[in-house]
């Protein structure tokens, strides 16, 4: 799995070249588009987490494809990034980079290999990686507790397959087990652990398949098949966990986190022009809940938030989350709720749908943080009244820099 899915549109195919080649060093995903339209068409069909646009293209105006891809709110989340040899009226310039909401602006001629280092250095708000040591050791830490963790996850997944099997299939036990993939293929990848995700992703999808195909009341068919493919599935997440603990190469890095000033900022270099200005303000601290139930997930975020010296707190149940949410009492509602789907007690969807028919959703904007990727999961998320959906497992700077604008764009106060 790659860091971050970038779509460059620009028509010099020399320029894709060298920055092909520069970002995949790095381990991000690079497409390109060498006219607008078909740019926008990628945009369309693909999600991305980084779009840089040239201004100046054969068929449409970079401006016009930023104008474009902003006016539709699926896009709220997208990074824009914009290059360009013409910076005659600067004035000119910033104002429409800050109307269209453009995140990041560079000068040509520059260097592929500076152009990378730059945009990193936007995401984590410091030019040097170095000075991140302190955020990688927090990473690194919380991975190692999830990996110190893990065998748990499996001896408790052995015990739900002895369970199917001493029951005969039993459809409920059978869920429980979709329930425990489902975890670790959200929650895994967060931590640089893909193979870990990608495989029980694999036996997610297979488990659900096999329920439609053999549902048979309160049970499934064929229980003996099951257990005997699902035991290979539980194998080879056995075989990778060691693989990961049994010495250095088993080393996986962190993500780093955003740290964004607002919109239309630039990192300066020799080929760009000042807008550090814009670097230096503070983030949209506004207040969030987070409702997850799995601690791995709650670390993780909390700690981002923190270091984004957001106001946050933490609900690990639908229940709860219905009555802080119906009841707010003194505190209020947040900003922004971040809702995961599968929680115990009532589920997020139950609890969007709810928010939605009592008036709640105008009063604070609500991100979807979810293991369902599926294009009708998303549809029924937005038609409840998300403004937001992210899939895990998930990249912490997209996360980040989703939740800042999700905030700016928050409901006025008056409500």
């Amino acid at each position: 799995m790659s860091l971050l899915k970038i779509l460059c549109i620009d028509d010099d195919p020399h320029v894709h070249q060298l920055l092909n080649e520069a970002f995949r060093e790095k381990g991000h995903s690079y497409s390109y588009s060498l006219t607008g339209a078909q740019g926008l068409s990628m945009v369309q069909r693909e999600r991305f987490d980084i779009v840089v646009i040239d201004l100046i293209l054969p068929d449409i105006l970079g401006w016009e494809i930023c104008r474009t891809i902003r006016g539709n709110p699926d896009n709220s989340g997208l990074i824009l990034v914009i290059f360009t040899a013409y910076l005659r009226d600067v004035d000119k310039f910033k104002q429409f980079a800050s109307d269209l909401n453009i995140d990041l602006i560079l000068r040509k001629p520059f260097e592929p290999t500076e152009f990378v280092e730059m945009l990193s250095s936007f995401l984590i708000g410091t030019k040097k990686h170095d000075e991140s040591d302190e955020l990688s050791e927090t990473m690194n830490e919380l991975r190692g507790e999830y990996l110190d963790d893990f065998p748990k996850k499996l001896t408790e997944i052995k015990k739900t397959l002895e369970r199917i099997l001493e029951t005969n299939g039993d459809m409920v036990v059978v869920k429980e087990l979709m329930t425990k993939a489902h975890k670790i293929h959200g929650n895994a990848g967060i931590y640089g652990l893909n193979d870990f995700s990608e495989i029980a992703g694999k036996w997610e999808n297979f488990i659900e398949e096999f329920i439609r195909h053999n549902a048979m009341g309160k049970q499934i068919g064929r229980a003996d098949e099951f257990i005997d493919l699902s035991a290979d599935y539980l194998l080879s997440l056995e075989r990778n966990y060691h693989k990961y603990t049994a010495g250095d190469s088993a080393k996986v890095e962190p993500q780093p986190l955003i740290r964004l000033g607002g919109n239309a900022a630039e990192i300066k270099s020799t080929s760009s022009f000042d807008m550090s200005h814009h670097q230096k303000e503070a983030p949209d601290v506004g207040k969030i809940l987070l409702v997850e139930d799995d601690p791995a997930v709650q670390r993780m975020i909390s700690y981002a938030l923190k270091t984004r010296r957001h106001s946050y707190e933490i609900i690990g149940d639908g229940d709860d989350a219905r009555k802080r949410i119906m009841e707010p009492g003194e505190r209020g509602l947040p900003d922004l709720l971040v809702l995961d789907i599968n929680l115990p007690g009532t589920d997020g969807f139950t609890l969007l749908r709810e928010f939605n028919e009592a008036g709640i959703l105008f009063k604070m904007n609500t991100l979807v943080l979810t293991s369902h990727g599926r294009e009708d999961d998303m549809i029924k998320a937005f038609s409840a009244g998300a403004v937001d959906y992210v899939t895990k497992p998930f990249s912490i700077p997209v996360l980040m820099f989703r939740i800042q604008r999700a905030l700016k764009n928050r409901p006025p106060k008056e409500y």
